[in-house]
């Protein structure tokens, strides 16, 4: 028993030695940059240039004393390396403007570190990217480009986790589809937190409501007003000078307001008080009555049938 009593108190010595070195490495990384903005800040200099990445043409002062320093301390360097040793990883991605209105994508890759000897799974923050276009190609193309930068092989990804954006998680046009057509294998994951967050907003924005009545008569606004309403989406996704709300309000425009299946529902929502009475047949010719008005075809999508060929035994 003191025997084990002695080897348990060793193992807690040593996971304490290894939280201290973690700690101590990014101390010293943050050091290095504190380092470099004191400098900065003391002698009135600029920090970023007209380009924000590392070894490449006028990103200024800031990036530029990072180059130099790398050159000498392998530090800043160890996280990247710690990656390639573990050889297969996976990317996880997320969009969001500045407050400059820039869009960012942030750039996490999650591994398995094996160098203290223990597997350790871990996740490393490799920077913010611009985004300029944010479809789905657009996307792929600066993930593809930031991954040659880093020297790492997009056929070592074994997985993607992205939101629930379209433009992300999409099977045919979505950053998910542009991965997988070159490596088949990045097996995709959604974002469950991503999912629960959007969750909890909708019940914060909806925890007022404590009747279905106020829900159909919420609803009802939209029904009786949904061109006009379209009209006012389509008009600032022309002339907003912010691209996430050109981008949502389109969306919004064109995929829910001009698909028949909302319209469906709408009409099944509004009317859900006397649904009872009137039956699922007079909420069907709602539908297809707003439907024809915004020139919608009244046809629900119809799934593909796969044809099984048979072959002769």
């Amino acid at each position: 028993m003191r025997v084990l009593g002695i080897g348990y108190i060793l193992a807690l010595e040593l996971k304490s030695m290894k939280q201290k070195k973690k700690k101590n490495r990014w101390r010293k990384v943050l050091l290095r940059i504190v380092a470099v903005v004191k400098f900065l800040a003391k002698y009135n200099l600029a920090f970023l240039g007209s380009n924000e990445k590392l070894y490449e043409n006028n990103n200024e002062n800031f990036l530029g004393l990072i180059e130099m320093l790398v050159e000498f301390d392998v530090v800043l360097h160890e996280h990247v390396q710690q990656i390639e040793k573990a050889k297969y990883f996976s990317i996880i991605l997320d969009c969001t403007p500045d407050i400059s209105h820039q869009e960012k994508m942030t750039l996490i890759l999650r591994y398995v570190d094996v160098s203290s000897g223990s597997i350790c799974i871990k996740e490393s923050f490799l920077g913010f990217l611009d985004v300029n276009d944010t479809t789905g190609q657009g996307l792929f193309d600066v993930l593809e480009n930031e991954m040659n930068l880093l020297d790492l092989d997009i056929n070592n990804v074994c997985g993607q986790g992205y939101d629930n954006g379209s433009n992300m998680k999409g099977k045919h046009q979505g950053v998910q589809k542009k991965l997988l057509d070159i490596n088949s294998r990045a097996f995709y994951t959604s974002c469950g937190c991503h999912s629960l967050n959007l969750t909890l907003c909708d019940m914060a924005n909806t925890c007022g409501k404590a009747r279905w009545e106020s829900c159909v008569d919420s609803v009802k606004a939209i029904r009786f007003q949904i061109l006009d309403i379209k009209k006012a989406l389509l008009q600032v996704a022309k002339n907003d000078n912010d691209p996430k709300i050109k981008s949502e309000a389109k969306s919004l425009a064109k995929n829910e307001l001009g698909n028949f299946e909302f319209i469906m529902a709408l009409g099944f929502i509004s009317f859900f008080k006397e649904y009872r009475e009137v039956g699922f047949l007079n909420v069907l010719q709602i539908a297809k009555e707003i439907a024809l008005e915004m020139n919608i075809k009244p046809m629900f999508p119809q799934k593909r049938e796969v044809k099984k060929e048979v072959f002769p035994n």
